[in-house]
């Protein structure tokens, strides 16, 4: 994603949001260079071509969570091209409109994606407030349990946590249910921790279990039992 963004910054390429995923954006104006009619047309040829290259490696994952695999793929694909030494000024504005096409298509698809990896976790979020609400109000309280750890993430995972922690916390705070019992009060004080560990692990993208630290250390002792 850094690259991309390098790249963008490079060219000062503008970025067009949102969309259909399968819709052609309109392609921009090409540079002052390009603006004869064959200039022309070869940039937006090669704008086309670098939006259909973006679009193919996108098919090939066809998944929001694999966004970053996506973006390999279209580095990859970008580090192949090549422009000859003295190339025309035809050739010189073809490459120049495949390269603005795919930094385009790829913020835009990279945009489409987190959009859909954020409601993804805010609908989560949403499910894990009510069953939190629901549990606590009923049983008074809630205990803590084992806490996961997060594991890494990348563009999707961070904003799916994202939007799953933001709705996790304002479902929790605002709920109320149909008898008129208020849930705020079991995210504060001394519901706290069970509150922000249920939130942890409920909203954990990539959760990882805790360690135990009884199996480590029986696991150290057998290595050191264990013969050289």
């Amino acid at each position: 994603m850094l690259r991309v963004l390098m790249v963008v910054t490079a060219l000062a390429v503008p970025v067009t949001a949102g969309g259909a995923i399968a819709q052609a954006a309109p392609a921009p104006e090409p540079p002052s260079s390009c603006q004869s009619f064959l200039t022309k047309r070869a940039y937006v040829s090669g704008f086309r071509s670098g939006e259909s290259l973006v679009q193919q490696a996108y098919n090939s994952v066809n998944d929001c969570s694999l966004i970053d695999e996506f973006l390999d793929i279209v580095l990859n694909d970008v580090d192949r091209l090549t422009l000859p030494t003295g190339a025309s000024d035809y050739l010189v504005c073809r490459f120049g409109g495949i390269i603005d096409g795919v930094v385009e298509k790829a913020f835009e698809l990279v945009g489409e994606c987190e959009n859909q990896c954020f409601m993804d976790g805010a609908v989560l979020g949403e499910i894990s407030a009510d069953a939190y609400c629901l549990l606590s109000i009923a049983l008074d309280g809630l205990d803590t349990a084992d806490e996961f750890i997060r594991g890494a993430v990348a563009t999707c995972g961070f904003a799916f946590e994202l939007g799953c922690d933001a709705s996790f916390t304002s479902v929790t705070r605002s709920y109320v249910d149909d008898f008129g019992f208020s849930c705020v009060e079991y995210t504060e004080g001394e519901h706290a921790e069970v509150w922000t560990q249920w939130r942890i692990n409920q909203c954990a993208f990539d959760p990882e279990e805790p360690e135990d630290p009884i199996a480590e250390s029986q696991a150290d002792e057998e290595g050191l039992d264990s013969p050289l």
